[in-house]
C-alpha cells in the first residue's frame, strides 16, 4: 500500500435532519486514479466540498498529506488542484488572461506555467480566444489548466465529462491519464458514468444516498463480477418456474436485454437444457457469461437502496 494522500474517516454532513453524507470512509494513495462513483444526488459533490474545506462536516475528518483539513492554516490545500461543479471564467477575457489572473492570485511568479498548462490541456492554439467562445469541452479543459497551474500533487475533478459529447469525453479521459502518467499527479474523479470510470480508475469508491457501499481496487472489482448462465427461450415465465421448482434455482431473473440469467454455480448448463426441452420449451441460446461492471454497480446500488 502506498503513501496516503487523502484519508476520509466517518465523514457526515446533515442538513436539517437529512443525511447528505453518512459515515463515508475513503483512502487515496499516491499514484491512484480514484473513481468516485455514484448516481446524481448520491453525495459526491458534498463529500468533495468537505474534502476541500469549502463546507464543514457535521462529524468525521479529512486528512490531506497527513494534515487534518479544518485545523490550522490549511496551507496543505495548496498541494491540491480542483474543478468542482461547473468551472467559471470571465467571459470577455481570453483563456490565457483568465489563467494569468489565477496565477497572480495564487502568487505564482513563473509565467511559464501558463504556457505549460495550456500545452498540457491542448489549448495553446486557442489561448487568445475569449472564454465566451469556448465549447463546453474546452471550458472543462481550461478548468483543468487552471487547476494544475500551481503544480498540485492531488487533482480533484467533479464530474469532468458531464454534458460532453463522445469526443469531448475521450479528450478529458486522455488528459486525465496523461496527468497521472507523465506528471505523476494523484487524481480523484467523481462520475455517475461507470463506463468512463472503468477505463480510467485504478481504485473505485461507490456511494449511494450518502453511504459508501464499497471501496476496492479496479482489479478486485473485476474479480467480483459473477458468472452466470444466459438462456434465451420461448417461454420465460414457464422456464423460470421450472428451474425453481425442479432444480431449486432461486437466483433466476429475466433481464431487459432479453436473457434469462441463472446465477447458480452448482448447476450444469446441460441439466438445465434437458429439463426445459423435455417440458416442451424451445431453447434458442444457452451460454456461460459474466456480469459487466455495470451489472455489478446496479446490483450493489439496488442492495444499498433496499438497506436504506
Amino acid at each position: 500500500m502506498g503513501q496516503a494522500i487523502l484519508q476520509v474517516q466517518g465523514l457526515c454532513k446533515h442538513y436539517k435532519g437529512v443525511k447528505a453524507v453518512d459515515g463515508v470512509d475513503m483512502r487515496l494513495n499516491q499514484g491512484d486514479i480514484y473513481g468516485f462513483l455514484g448516481q446524481n444526488g448520491a453525495g459526491k459533490t458534498t463529500t468533495i466540498r468537505m474534502m476541500m474545506g469549502l463546507i464543514r462536516p457535521s462529524s468525521g475528518s479529512v486528512k490531506l498529506f497527513g494534515e487534518e483539513v479544518g485545523k490550522g492554516s490549511n496551507a496543505v490545500l495548496r498541494k491540491v488542484g480542483s474543478v468542482i461543479e461547473y468551472p467559471g471564467f470571465y467571459p470577455n477575457l481570453t483563456a490565457i488572461e483568465n489563467l494569468d489572473l489565477h496565477r497572480r492570485s495564487m502568487g505564482i511568479k513563473d509565467k511559464r506555467t501558463l504556457e505549460e498548462s495550456l500545452h498540457t490541456t491542448g489549448l495553446w492554439e486557442a489561448r487568445n480566444r475569449k472564454a465566451s467562445n469556448f465549447s463546453l469541452g474546452m471550458k472543462q479543459r481550461l478548468g483543468i489548466a487552471r487547476a494544475i497551474l500551481h503544480g498540485p500533487e492531488l487533482l480533484i475533478l467533479d464530474e469532468p465529462t458531464n454534458g460532453l459529447d463522445p469526443m469531448g469525453i475521450k479528450e478529458i479521459r486522455l488528459l486525465i491519464q496523461e496527468l497521472a502518467q507523465k506528471r505523476k499527479i494523484t487524481i480523484l474523479v467523481s462520475s455517475h458514468i461507470l463506463s468512463e470510470v472503468e477505463q480510467l480508475a485504478t481504485k473505485v469508491g461507490i456511494i449511494h444516498r450518502g453511504v459508501m457501499l464499497e471501496e476496492s481496487t479496479m482489479n478486485e472489482l473485476k474479480h467480483k463480477n459473477r458468472q452466470y448462465i444466459g438462456l434465451q427461450v420461448d417461454d420465460f415465465a414457464k422456464s423460470q418456474a421450472l428451474l425453481r421448482e425442479e432444480l431449486g434455482i432461486r437466483d433466476c431473473r429475466m433481464e431487459d436485454d432479453g436473457w434469462l440469467r441463472i446465477y447458480d454455480d452448482d448447476r450444469q448448463p446441460g441439466e438445465m437444457n434437458r429439463l426445459l426441452v423435455r417440458q416442451g420449451i424451445e431453447v434458442s441460446s444457452l451460454v456461460a457469461m459474466k456480469d459487466s461492471l455495470e451489472d455489478y454497480f446496479v446490483r450493489l446500488v439496488e442492495g444499498g437502496a433496499a438497506r436504506g
